[in-house]
């Protein structure tokens, strides 16, 4: 799961996890990179997709190179189109 900043998951022993169902095992602080990776790949699978004006409300800045580069990648391989301010999936 993910909840404030934070990814969590469960016990992999399905016995142990039965028997204390709340317990968190495993507990991960995303780095703001992190953050902005896991909003684009999420944002991606919605009908508004992946935008300039939607990841500068969210994070405050431009959405990064790298991301940009990656989105251009997608498009190329027909993953993904250009919509206005940026993509989505096809």
């Amino acid at each position: 799961g993910y909840l404030q900043g934070q990814r969590y998951g469960h016990e992999d022993n399905v016995s142990l996890y039965i028997e204390e169902p709340t317990c968190i095992e495993v507990e991960e602080e995303l780095s703001l990179e992190d953050k902005m990776t896991e909003y684009a790949m999420l944002i991606l699978r919605t009908a508004d997709g992946l935008t300039e004006e939607g990841f500068r409300k969210r994070f405050g800045r431009d959405i990064p190179e790298d991301l940009k580069d990656k989105m251009k990648t997608l498009v190329a391989k027909g993953l993904c189109e250009e919509i206005k301010g940026g993509i989505r999936l096809n």
